[in-house]
């Protein structure tokens, strides 16, 4: 791993932590518990245009179980993992397929 991938994925983990952390500060008022805004996930977009979809898709998990060990409970860390891969799932199929379009045309 080269020193510019390391600090280049440090850098966006540590935006997205604090994002996150920025995040459980706003209420929402939902019924539904455990409903955030997902600005984090904004963070996480921005970095799948610059990197990979495995690098994003490694960075997004990595943030999901350190923001909900450190601002959160393992419901939250569950719960986000289920919401963070689906999301990634289409996020990654959305970008694929416009790389793709842009190429044939």
């Amino acid at each position: 791993m080269s020193t510019k991938r390391l600090a280049t994925d440090a850098m966006f983990l540590t935006l997205a932590l604090v994002v996150s952390y920025i995040e459980v500060l706003i209420p929402v008022p939902v019924g539904i518990p455990g409903v955030k805004l997902g600005l984090a996930n904004g963070v996480i977009m921005v970095l799948l245009f610059f990197t990979t979809w495995t690098r994003t898709l490694e960075i997004s998990v990595i943030r999901v179980v350190l923001a909900g060990f450190l601002f959160g409970n393992p419901m939250t860390i569950a719960y986000s993992l289920a919401g963070g891969t689906s999301k990634e799932d289409r996020r990654i199929l959305t970008h694929w397929n416009q790389r793709w379009r842009r190429s044939s045309a």
